[in-house]
């Protein structure tokens, strides 16, 4: 169930960063959703969130697959 749970948020997260990318007007394309993911990891290991770094680096398998 945890892992459902993992899943089901690093897709939200997906989701979001194509929201945000087309909010600022930018090209919603992979590279520019890797680099937002990244990104999301980057400040979650800043703030020592591990929940939020499994979240984007399950994300960014996600998007690996795709």
């Amino acid at each position: 169930m945890k892992d459902t749970l993992l899943f089901n948020q690093a897709c939200e997260l997906i989701g979001l960063a194509v929201i945000r990318l087309h909010q600022h007007g930018l090209e919603v394309n992979s590279s520019n959703i890797l680099a937002h993911l990244q990104a999301h990891q980057a400040t979650a290991k800043e703030q020592a969130d591990t929940r939020q770094q499994q979240i984007a680096e399950m994300a960014i398998d996600i998007l690996g697959d795709l």
